[in-house]
């Protein structure tokens, strides 16, 4: 009868010494230098109430499937006050052998109300979380597969450079073509900027002097003129920026003020006319743009230098 009243005793402490078994035992996946949380409730077997434990309640850890022990025998403490509560907080250091991929038990030991009992939980090591353009491949070394690696991204490092060193080298052969044709741009502008306007023949224009006085970039005083107004409306002027000599700009006259020699212009320039400037209107009536590449500034005619080389600019 002692016997199977002992047998009963201890079937109960071993029930009630933590929590219910099943999945409620699995403590999860953890990575290395991560801390685990172990914890474990007692009762009194007699009435099922929360009961303190005697003496300390201590775990260790054995790695699965042999009897080596990780971690020695360790005191949990009493959580929070309450009764009946421990907890213990282990972390998974390479140092104490822990490894990736391997599962633990935790052997969980108590006295309660002067019965010895156990209980224990399992847990297993995962490897460390990596981003979604990252693979982790099991059971492969990185010892093995990083020399291959490293040598892949010689190769695409190496290909990379030479591709850039071809298209700097472009550049280089672009620029300085562009330059040149630029040049020659500005200088047939200058050279042939009466012959053009003047519709494709020698003509005189019918003004050239400069500007007297500035107001602002659509809008400036002539040093020389007639006195009637809008003598040249409609009439082409070209300008010369005295600081920018190979750079002229055409604009279409609008107002021309005799009395004052003040003329008006369609479109603001990109600089504004100074004193000193050169001003040339022409025989020619103001045409368009586009009616004639001789009525567009040397940036409008960009597109006629890349029309004439595109053997070159387009490899």
């Amino acid at each position: 009868m002692v016997s199977l009243l002992a047998a009963l005793v201890l079937g109960l402490i071993l029930l009630w010494v933590a929590s219910p078994p099943a999945k409620g035992d699995y403590l999860g996946a953890w990575q290395i230098d991560e801390y685990v949380t172990i914890t474990t409730t007692t009762h009194q077997f007699s009435t099922g109430a929360a009961y303190a434990a005697t003496g300390d309640v201590t775990y260790s850890i054995y790695e699965d499937s042999n009897n080596t022990q990780l971690v020695d025998v360790n005191a949990m403490t009493a959580f929070d006050s309450v009764t009946g509560l421990y907890l213990g907080r282990q972390q998974l250091t390479a140092a104490l052998g822990f490894q990736v991929d391997k599962h633990y038990t935790v052997l969980i030991k108590a006295t309660v109300d002067g019965v010895t009992a156990i209980t224990t939980h399992n847990f297993q090591v995962v490897p460390a979380t990596v981003g979604a353009d990252v693979l982790y491949i099991k059971g492969v070394d990185a010892d093995d597969v990083l020399p291959g690696l490293n040598d892949i991204q010689d190769k695409v490092e190496d290909g990379i450079d030479a591709k850039f060193t071809g298209l700097a080298n472009w550049i280089t052969v672009f620029s300085t073509d562009f330059a040149s044709d630029y040049n020659e741009t500005l200088n047939m502008w200058n050279t042939n900027a009466e012959y053009v306007l003047g519709g494709g023949a020698a003509s005189t224009d019918l003004l050239t002097t400069t500007v007297a006085v500035a107001n602002s970039t659509t809008q400036f005083t002539l040093t020389a003129g007639p006195d009637g107004n809008d003598a040249y409306i409609n009439h082409s002027i070209i300008v010369t920026d005295a600081n920018a000599s190979s750079y002229p700009e055409v604009r279409k006259i609008v107002s021309y003020v005799g009395a004052t020699k003040t003329v008006m212009v369609d479109l603001p320039f990109s600089f504004t006319p100074a004193a000193g400037d050169v001003v040339a209107i022409p025989r020619a009536g103001y045409a368009p743009s586009g009616a004639g590449w001789g009525m567009l500034d040397p940036r409008g005619m960009f597109e006629i230098v890349f029309a004439k080389n595109t053997t070159d600019y387009n490899k």
